[in-house]
């Protein structure tokens, strides 16, 4: 054949090459973009199944069946409790992570789709190279993937030179194509050529997807993070006017703006850490100290990074190829691969330590919202303040506000006689049992108060006290008359009195009208992804909504609205629809309009239809209406009825007969009895044995007592203290004591277990709202810190001694009269009080830095 025919030839065969590969990918790309477009239903891949059966240690099927009911739409709650048949079981937190994984693939295919997508219109896009990309297990791997064809920058060193022509002559060098006379002639023949072609095989370099994959790992695992303190710049004096003698206002009648509070950083200065070894917290309070530009973040390279990019990235070389070649590698790792490696870094570190600080704050929110509820108790609530009075409501036992008024106890107005009165008239109209105090401004001013007031009172000896937080009150305060009707006539302060009364009333009724975000029981909760956050917390205030389920009858929109399979249009249409005489049955719900079949199943298994206008007894439990046969065979063959569930001496009989069947003997031969698999027949058991129970019923309630302690100045090293958690965290957890300030009772003092060496991890044995005795081993007066243990004989910490504490409590004010017989008789309590900054690096440092290494 001539050459003609061969070139001829050879263009046919290329041109059908790449139309083979287009329709390929095309192909490819039609179905990655339909997984895609289903998000969290998206297929199952294979390996992804097999790594979390063998994270979770369950079989594969269960995660294939549990994967299926996510790509059905079936809501988290609802797979967990009514469709443990189909998973074996699985608890939340394996469906979480299922769901999590599925989203991630998801996520992965949408960006092979377009990656493949691009590629195609480039004509590049091979059979292997679709192959490599299919095969890619991350984002990074597939970016790696995609980076030798992705186009340059305008800007860049390299596109410039391949401007210039320069790109064949590198690719000569590159392939090994040039004797070493060849190479030295072309890289004379023009100015700057060897810069051009270096600057050239550098980009190439920095592009091997496997040197890259190495570095990472490499800087993960054996990279320096250094920090170095900034010293703040020298502003010019700024001549102020002057102020005058009397008042320190300024000659405009103005009082002088205080500086703000700036962060104490100096606990980071000299630190050197690999990355692979740095705490969660510490990583978010470098990157606060970053933006803040005190700091400064130096990432030393591992000493082989050099050596990785020979060994991944260059071909074979020799003589004076392979010295213009690792020259370029040389070149590549400063000018790419080091920026790159140090971004990917600090990305990971970010994103894990985000990751960390989101779970710290949905668990501590999922132990603040299942707190165990007072209920049938009036309760009188107070919203403190000095200038604009103390906010007086007095609630019923159903939460209805009775009454509502204002007091003006403490200074500037000091009418404290007449408080006095108001106060106790109140308390005794309408029999409150319980007052519960904010913990904002003047809080302890007016517990003292109040203890004042109900001392010598017999006929309120009775009367406990206990102080709340009123985290997100006064935003709440300001929308209740859209989510409470009883409250529309109220002024804002009776609105944010009666919210801190609800909390002891009912604190997941009354929290879930909060924004999670201003509830303050997080870790860095303001420096982490905000979309992350909020969906993370959605998602607990709905769990937490489902496990205790919700009166339909009864409960407001913004507690219907985080049902499953419901939302907030949803949750006002069923609001709007209700009766005057309420719901009679689930199955009414299905006349609603927007309630679909969907909705229905989701939905009907969290809601209750309760009291005597319950038309259907099973309606009062947790028991699913499409399990009501079943749950009716069950109640047949322990010779029971649904209607022994309507009369308290009929369902504790109804209870001792379903004991024997709930165990491992007893419920196979149940399950084999009424024909029904033996997860849906534990599931019915449990409904029908907790029907008039609530599983928040099992919790410690909130301490109601008085307090006798008002000052850190009046505590003393090695004193016991009873207190309240209030913030867990992985180095530690926050404990009110009845001060002002949360004392810190750190990892490393916590009560091993026995056997172990080290203490445990505090999410492991603390939770939020937890009552524990602690000792005192550091006060400090004058920084107003308080440092905790619970330890058996633990050894004082450097700071105020006892002799010093002892000796300021002589000084300290003490109260205008003494505790009531009441306060006298209950232990001491813990009290909130509100605390900015608790996650501050400056509120942790002086306490922790003693203690680490």
């Amino acid at each position: 054949p001539t050459l003609a025919s061969q070139r001829r030839a050879t263009g046919w065969a290329a041109r059908a090459h790449r139309q083979v590969a287009q329709i390929l990918c095309a192909r490819s790309f039609c179905v990655m973009t339909d997984a895609a477009r289903v998000g969290p239903g998206t297929a199952l891949a294979s390996h992804v199944a097999r790594t979390l059966a063998s994270e979770l240690k369950v079989a594969e099927k269960q995660v294939y069946a549990t994967a299926e009911l996510l790509k059905d739409e079936c809501s988290v709650p609802f797979i967990v409790r009514y469709r443990a048949a189909n998973t074996g079981s699985l608890d939340e937190t394996a469906v979480l992570r299922i769901s999590k994984a599925l989203q991630q693939q998801a996520q992965l295919q949408a960006r092979c789709a377009t990656i493949v997508k691009e590629l195609t219109k480039q004509g590049v896009c091979t059979p292997a190279l679709l192959s490599a990309l299919h095969a890619a297990r991350d984002l990074e791997s597939l970016e790696d993937l995609y980076l030798p064809f992705k186009p340059p920058a305008k800007q860049c060193l390299a596109a410039k030179a391949r401007e210039l022509g320069f790109g064949p002559l590198a690719e000569r060098v590159w392939s090994q194509q040039m004797r070493d006379a060849e190479l030295d002639a072309a890289l004379a023949a023009a100015h700057d050529a060897e810069e051009h072609v270096l600057n050239v095989l550098a980009d190439k370099i920095s592009a091997s997807s496997n040197a890259r994959a190495s570095l990472r790992e490499a800087f993960w695992r054996d990279a320096r993070v250094e920090l170095r303190l900034v010293k703040p710049e020298k502003k010019p004096k700024v001549a102020s006017a002057p102020a005058d003698a009397k008042g320190g206002a300024n000659a405009d009648g103005k009082e002088p703006k205080p500086a703000g509070k700036l962060h104490d950083y100096s606990s980071l200065d000299g630190l050197s850490s690999r990355p692979s070894e740095m705490s969660a917290h510490r990583v978010l309070a470098i990157n606060r100290a970053e933006k803040e530009k005190a700091v400064k973040v130096v990432l030393t390279p591992p000493p082989q990074s050099l050596h990785i990019i020979f060994t991944e990235a260059l071909p074979p070389r020799s003589g004076r190829r392979k010295a213009l070649l690792e020259k370029a590698a040389e070149s590549a790792l400063k000018r790419l691969l080091l920026p790159s490696m140090r971004r990917a870094v600090r990305s990971r570190l970010t994103a894990q330590a985000e990751e960390a600080a989101i779970s710290v704050f949905s668990r501590n929110l999922r132990q603040l919202l299942l707190q165990r509820p007072l209920r049938g108790t009036a309760i009188a609530g107070i919203d403190p303040g000095f200038r604009s009075g103390c906010k007086l409501v007095a609630l019923d036992a159903a939460g209805r506000v009775r009454d509502s008024c204002v007091l003006f106890p403490h200074p500037p107005h000091g009418d404290r006689e007449a408080a006095r009165r108001r106060l106790r008239e109140l308390l005794v109209a309408f029999g409150c049992t319980v007052v519960a105090i904010g913990n904002g401004t003047a809080s302890r001013e007016t517990q003292q108060f109040v203890c004042e007031t109900l001392n010598g009172v017999s006929e309120l000896s009775h009367v406990r006290l206990s102080v709340v937080s009123e985290s997100g009150a006064s935003v709440l305060s300001v929308s209740a008359a859209s989510d409470n009707a009883d409250d529309a006539h109220l002024d804002v302060g009776a609105r944010g009195a009666a919210s801190i009364a609800r909390r002891l009333l009912d604190p997941l009724a009354e929290l879930v009208k909060i924004e999670p975000k201003a509830i303050g029981v997080g870790m860095y909760q303001h420096d982490v992804s905000a979309k992350l956050l909020e969906s993370e917390l959605a998602r607990v205030v709905q769990s937490c909504v489902c496990e205790v389920g919700v009166d339909i009858n009864t409960a407001s929109v913004a507690l219907l609205k985080h049902v499953a399979g419901l939302n907030a249009a949803r949750a006002a249409a069923i609001a709007a629809a209700r009766p005057a005489h309420g719901f009679a049955s689930r199955a009414e719900l299905k006349k609603v309009k927007g309630i679909g079949a969907k909705s229905f199943e989701q939905a009907a298994g969290f809601l209750r239809v309760c009291g005597d206008a319950a038309s259907e007894p099973l309606d009062s439990t947790a028991v699913h209406p499409e399990s009501y046969k079943l749950a009716a065979a069950v109640l047949k063959h322990a010779k029971l009825s649904p209607a022994d569930l309507c009369s308290d001496a009929r369902r504790a009989r109804l209870v001792s007969a379903l004991t024997h069947a709930r165990s491992d003997g007893g419920l196979a031969s149940l399950s084999a009895a009424v024909g029904a698999p033996v997860e849906t027949t534990r599931e019915v058991l449990d409904a029908l044995c907790a029907a008039s129970r609530d599983a928040r019923d099992t919790l410690d309630g909130p301490l109601l007592l008085g307090s006798q302690m008002c000052q850190l100045s009046d505590v003393s090293i090695g004193s016991r203290l009873r207190g309240v958690v209030r913030n867990v965290t992985p180095f530690g957890a926050f404990v009110d004591v009845g001060l002002k300030q949360d004392g810190l009772l750190h990892s490393s003092e916590l009560e091993r277990l026995p056997g172990e060496a080290r203490p445990p991890e505090p999410h492991a044995v603390l939770r939020v709202g937890q009552t524990v005795t602690v000792s005192v081993v550091r006060v400090d007066i004058a920084k107003g810190q308080l440092s905790l243990s619970m330890r058996q004989g633990a050894t004082p910490r450097c700071g105020t001694s006892a002799a010093q504490a002892s000796a300021a409590r002589g000084h300290a004010h003490s109260m205008a009269q003494p505790p009531t017989e009441a306060a006298r008789q209950v232990k001491p309590t813990s009290q909130p009080t509100k605390r900015a900054g608790r996650d501050e690096p400056d509120a942790v440092r002086r306490t922790m830095a003693k203690r680490l290494p």
